[in-house]
């Protein structure tokens, strides 16, 4: 079949440095490609190439990107617009910062459609519900009129599908386009990809850090490394044979579902419960908008254990840790701490890991005097040598405590949002969503590090994911999250092997597996 797009010997340079050295590849109508590799690898890079949509001080220094035999890369900016959103399209990783929270999501299906030549109000908003119903938002001419906040997250990423795919286009560039879903709102997207690739022949690339995302979506597969393809095939050939080091590097970094927990081997929890939550609830808005996130959650942590919290987005997992450690307040119920009535003097004793180190880290700050700022807070001496102590402690240099965040990679600056939680010496650790964004193999020695912290200072962790296989992997117990209600708790091997509740098998279902016979668009 004719290629579409044929991309040959791409180059990107960023000043002196060059991000992509020589990328090729063809795309044909129907065609799924999948591009894989860790942070700054290029893939991303490599992407936004395609449209000229590099950042700044980013060119394309060499190669040729053809549409229909036509070189992009001789276009101006004028007949760039007509190919961008119209005949390539893309669906970006974060929809909160791509949508504009002041429109209406009719808004911004009409501004599209507009900016492309379709005419006709009426005939705008046909298409603009059309593109609700294909993507699969209920009830979709009510949610026309509705802004980005007021959908969850895989609605979200769904309008912009609905967005991305307003002109019909010819190719889909998916940007990470499932990062931090839960896994049943993971498989939803993913399956709708492949229902869009099926049935309008649409050519769709996915780029990805996360292999079992390629699995399910992709045919074919190029592996990057350092802004080279190391390897590439049918995808099945690649996650089932690399030929590459690298590759097989990547395969053996990925937890397994299939694989026992290995955090009880790690330490042995105390009997009495360190932290105790009884019929803990927590209601927001008022009248008809009144809505309950947490309603009668039970829960108990014990000391050096690690317990896992799962569940889809909204119920409750995050309201929940953060009234562990009072940011929010409950509206019904108890926290409990070594037996008593959480107090404002317990806050030095439970700390909290963000999902994103950038943005929970000050920019402006130094990561020395981030990691400080606790010891201030709770007026503990020695700081210079606290924070040497605790970059040493993560894994890092204490000649680092004198950089900006900025001057980090991703598993760095994770490591930094963990140095700082352990400033005020805890025995408590939440961390919400701590891995969700970093490449497999940094994925793993975070959680390695974690591990590591937890068997030298007798932490009590609770860890919030929505990736069932890192959950098994650390956790002692699990706990299963729905609707703001606990529905499952037990040992982490025998609630993923033996779920009792039907959601918990309905989760475990939805996981992502490492093997291309799963894939949806076959």
């Amino acid at each position: 079949m004719t290629a579409i797009l044929d991309v040959r010997d791409l180059r990107v340079g960023f000043g002196a440095t060059e991000a992509v050295s020589g990328v090729s590849f063809t795309l044909a109508p129907g065609d799924t490609l999948g591009l894989v590799g860790e942070s700054g690898s290029g893939k991303s890079t490599t992407a936004f190439a395609l449209l000229r949509m590099l950042p700044a001080g980013g060119a394309v220094t060499g190669g040729q990107v053809l549409l229909d035999g036509r070189d992009l890369a001789g276009l101006t900016e004028r007949e760039l617009t007509g190919v961008r959103g119209r005949r390539i399209a893309m669906v970006f990783q974060d929809p909160m910062s791509s949508l504009n929270p002041a429109l209406t999501v009719g808004r911004h299906l009409d501004e599209a459609l507009r900016a492309h030549g379709t005419a006709g109000r009426a005939q705008r908003a046909e298409r603009a519900l059309e593109l609700l119903d294909l993507v699969g938002i209920p009830d979709a001419a009510r949610r026309l009129g509705d802004h980005p906040h007021e959908f969850s997250g895989g609605q979200r990423q769904r309008v912009m599908i609905a967005l991305a795919l307003a002109n019909d286009p010819e190719v889909l560039v998916a940007d990470e386009p499932t990062t931090a879903l839960d896994p049943t709102v993971q498989r939803q997207i993913l399956d709708l990809l492949g229902e869009i690739n099926r049935r309008t022949g649409t050519a769709l690339v996915v780029i990805s850090h996360d292999l079992a995302v390629i699995a399910r979506t992709c045919r074919r597969v190029l592996v990057m490394r350092h802004g080279r393809v190391v390897e590439e095939g049918a995808t099945e050939d690649v996650l089932e044979r690399p030929e590459h080091p690298y590759t097989r590097e990547l395969l053996a970094a990925v937890p397994r579902l299939e694989t026992p927990s290995a955090a009880a081997g790690n330490s042995t929890p105390g009997d009495e419960p360190l932290l105790t939550v009884r019929q803990l609830g927590k209601t927001y808005g008022r009248g008809r908008r009144k809505h309950a996130a947490l309603a009668g959650v039970d829960l108990e942590l014990h000391p050096g254990e690690t317990l896992g919290l799962v569940g889809e987005s909204g119920s409750g997992k995050s309201t929940l840790a953060r009234a562990l450690v009072q940011a929010h307040r409950p509206t019904a119920g108890e926290i409990l701490y070594r037996g008593r009535p959480l107090a404002a003097g317990d806050r030095r004793e439970i700390q909290f890991v963000f999902q994103d180190p950038y943005a929970s880290l000050n920019p402006r700050l130094t990561v020395g005097q981030s990691i400080a700022e606790p010891l201030i807070a709770h007026r503990l001496p020695d700081r210079a040598e606290r924070v040497a102590r605790l970059l040493r402690q993560v894994g890092l240099e204490p000649e680092m405590a004198d950089r900006h965040p900025r001057a980090f990679s991703g598993g760095q600056r994770q490591r930094i949002a963990i140095a700082r939680a352990l400033a005020p010496e805890p025995r408590v650790l939440v961390c919400d969503e701590p891995v969700a964004s970093l490449d497999v193999s940094v994925q793993a020695r975070v959680i390695d590090l974690l591990a590591r912290l937890q068997r030298e200072l007798g932490l009590a962790v609770l860890f919030i994911a929505h990736d069932l296989a890192v959950v098994r992997q650390v956790s002692h117990r699990i706990a299963v999250m729905h609707r703001g209600r606990i529905v499952e708790t037990g040992p982490a091997d025998r609630v993923v092997t033996d779920p009792q509740h039907p959601y918990t098998a309905e989760l475990l279902a939805a996981a992502p597996r490492l093997t291309a016979t799963t894939r949806s668009t076959a």
